[in-house]
């Protein structure tokens, strides 16, 4: 789902830039991930058990927690084994998407993302994509891998 791109993308740039942070995972506040209109209208719904595989890829809570834990968010992170995962769940929780009217309008900035994590003994994080990777540059065929 093309709106959870920029959401990932934001956390792994702030896990990048400050992996120290993330050594214990003590978030005590929402996660808010700013985007515009159509992003939050598709992806921003709460992630709700029992969650399916489908929702849970078009869901924006969800990734973000997968890439908070797992650093990466792979096909097999919609089994049914992470979708039921506790860890999970509690972290989808803290995700909140809003909605910032700045970032709609017309061309590829709509696609942008800001998002903030907060931690109890740190200032909060932020990071933001002004649009997302996979319309800002289309991937040459030699990325495109098949199994």
């Amino acid at each position: 789902m093309t709106a959870t791109h920029g959401p990932i993308e934001c956390v792994k740039s702030i896990q990048d830039k400050h992996p120290d942070y993330f050594a214990n995972m003590g978030f005590n506040h929402r996660i808010p991930v700013a985007q515009s209109r159509p992003p939050i209208e598709y992806g921003g719904q709460e992630a709700t058990r029992p969650l399916d595989a489908v929702s849970a890829q078009k869901s924006t809570c969800y990734v973000t927690a997968v890439q908070l834990v797992d650093r990466l968010v792979l096909m097999d992170d919609f089994s049914i084994t992470n979708l039921e995962s506790d860890a999970l769940c509690s972290l989808t929780h803290k995700s909140d998407c809003v909605w910032n009217q700045d970032f709609d309008g017309k061309g590829k900035g709509r696609w942008r993302t800001l998002e903030t994590i907060s931690f109890e003994d740190w200032s909060p994080l932020v990071d933001e994509l002004p649009n997302q990777p996979t319309i800002a540059i289309p991937l040459p065929i030699e990325s495109i891998k098949s199994n």
